[in-house]
């Protein structure tokens, strides 16, 4: 079975869960679901996660799985990434951050905190952000960045600087209590 088949099959009401979690050079999830023809009888799965570059997750319920290519969670490791630089004093730093956490939150649905990209220095017992003329405003994804200059338009002036294109091609699946970051996953049916 691939794991879109999985993906596609399960539903909460078929009591998923996440038994155990084995991390090595595959990190494997043992995972367990009633059956959606046979209602006594319980489906287990070994979800071997092959080139995890990053995970989050722990034995827990879990009736939902998606497996997916584009997701915001992807966005460091399969877009161009740079830094957003600005060259004016901003017109109310204050209302620039607001706009930036907005944009952040569109883009990225809560999946990454914006302190993950955003570019403040510590001034004693204040955090510095969007200090004086010029300087970096934040770094990351470029669709990121560009929502991030979007936002501002009208209160300081940005430039986007390219930085590495990571061509990787990481994917995600994503649980309902976390998620694992790698280059493809495989299932197993374990028969009792």
């Amino acid at each position: 079975m691939q794991i879109e088949e999985l993906a596609e099959i399960l539903y909460e009401d078929l009591n998923g869960q996440i038994t155990s979690i084995e991390q090595g050079e595959v990190l494997k999830i043992q995972f367990e679901c009633d059956d959606w023809v046979e209602n006594d009888f319980i489906r287990r799965f070994e979800i071997n996660c092959i080139d995890v570059e990053e995970s989050e997750i722990n034995v827990s319920e879990s009736g939902n799985l998606d497996f997916y290519n584009v997701h915001p969670l992807l966005l460091k490791y399969n877009e161009p990434q740079g830094q957003l630089y600005y060259s004016s004093v901003a017109v109310n730093k204050y209302e620039v951050l607001g706009r930036i956490y907005e944009a952040h939150e569109s883009v990225l649905n809560g999946w990454r905190p914006l302190s993950e990209y955003l570019h403040t220095s510590y001034a004693g017992e204040r955090i510095a952000f969007c200090e004086g003329s010029y300087g970096l405003l934040a770094f990351g994804p470029k669709s990121l960045l560009n929502a991030y200059a979007e936002s501002i338009k009208d209160l300081i002036t940005t430039n986007y600087v390219f930085s590495f294109n990571p061509k990787s091609s990481f994917k995600v699946l994503v649980l309902e209590h976390g998620y694992v970051i790698c280059k493809s996953v495989e299932v197993v049916e374990m028969y009792s």
